[in-house]
């Protein structure tokens, strides 16, 4: 899916699409200005164009979907609270446990257990955790739970909401084949 930045594009779209106005190419035009003796553009004057370009006019660009919803929600020592958003296939649930192979809330939590590990002042924190498995087989692998504890992502996409943080958007195995994390963590 491809997102455009240009407003004029994006509005103009949103107006052939909404009003089913055919606009020819080079009548790249705003309803201001008048190009009606050419024939081809929208007669502006009819309160049914003019009212349907103001409406594409007005309405601001949709921000990226992702779902708000809280999977799960974590509290860590500092008392900070922490959701697990479902968010999209580039951060949060979805992302990690598609991608990374983590299934289970109770991992994400663990880590947030303690303090954070990293935390660059700018509502990113970092906090690693241990898998240990016991046995015939024993293993040991370490994770990493990154948290964006602030309203928006540091690249402005997403945003919370007033008074909500985005939470957990990423988790991940180090040192594993594609940070994908074994099987056995999720039982």
């Amino acid at each position: 899916m491809n997102f455009f930045t240009n407003r004029r594009y994006s509005t103009l779209t949103r107006l052939k699409r909404a009003c089913q106005i055919h606009l020819p190419a080079w009548c790249d035009h705003h309803p201001e200005e008048d190009h009606r003796d050419s024939g081809d553009c929208p007669d502006h004057s009819n309160p049914a164009v003019r009212n349907c370009a103001q409406a594409g006019a007005l309405q601001p660009a949709q921000p990226h979907p992702w779902d708000h919803r809280a999977k799960c929600n974590q509290t860590d020592t500092d008392g900070r609270k922490i959701p697990t958003r479902y968010d999209n296939s580039e951060f949060g649930w979805n992302h990690f446990t598609h991608r990374h192979k983590i299934k289970k809330c109770r991992i994400v939590s663990a880590a947030l257990e303690g303090n954070p590990d990293r935390d660059d002042h700018h509502g990113r924190l970092e906090c690693f955790g241990d898998a240990i498995r016991n046995g015939p087989n024993p293993a040991h692998v370490r994770y990493v739970v990154i948290v964006q504890y602030s309203r928006k992502t540091k690249d402005g996409k997403y945003d919370a909401g007033r008074g909500q943080k985005i939470g957990v958007i990423n988790a991940f195995c180090r040192n594993q084949p594609q940070n994908k994390c074994p099987a056995w963590m999720n039982q």
